[in-house]
Order: C-alpha cells, then structure tokens, then sequence
C-alpha cells in the first residue's frame, strides 16, 4: 500500500489521535473481535508483555502483537489503566485521612496501662 493510501486509510478508520503514543497501526484491521482478543488486552493490561501472552493463549507473536494495536483494544488499555490509576489514589487518600485517627490510637494504647 502506497503511503498516500495508507494516510486515507487510518483517516477514516481512525479519525482521532490515537489514545496511545507512539503507536503503530495494525497489520490488517480486525472486523470482529473474538474472547481471544478480549483476553488478550486483558493480559495485557495486567502488564503481560506479547511473547507470554502468545504462550498462554496459544496463538502467535505476530497475532497478538496485531491484536494489541487494534484501536479498540487500545482504547480498553487506556479505560482500564484509568480505573486502576483512579483505584489506587482512592486508596492512598483513605490511608492519608486515617493515617494520623490510627497513629493517635496505638499511642493511646501504648501509653494505657490498663491494656
């Protein structure tokens, strides 16, 4: 494919910047998306990186290489990356607001002699 071609291609199958940087588009789009592609990202997401994922789900470095570059599969890293970000600050500003109520607590009980 001529790179003038390739340039229309990618404007009108993806017209938006891509959610990650850097990244190269697929060999060949996927039309549907099987639980093998969903399972895929999944892994992914979990900081798995190609050749392990090929051996879990038995398919080639190749393909899941393609399946990661997908715009949709790309899109569900940068979802899923979000929530786990979002997760984790809930959970730092519980510790911080309760941080200084638990340090107060054990001193009191260090410092009762009834306990």
């Amino acid at each position: 494919m001529n790179n003038e071609l390739e340039k229309k291609v990618m404007e009108i199958v993806e017209p938006e910047a891509p959610p990650l940087a850097n990244r190269k588009p697929p060999h060949y789009y996927v039309q549907q998306e099987r639980p093998a592609h969903r399972l895929a990202v999944e892994l992914a997401a979990k900081g798995h990186d190609v050749k392990e994922i090929a051996e879990m789900i038995g398919y080639t470095e190749v393909a899941i290489n393609n399946w990661l570059r997908q715009p949709h599969a790309q899109q569900t890293l940068v979802d899923t990356i979000h929530r786990n970000v979002s997760a984790d600050d809930e959970v730092v500003e519980i510790i911080r607001q309760n941080v200084v109520k638990a340090a107060k607590l054990y001193e009191e009980v260090m410092n009762d002699t009834r306990q």
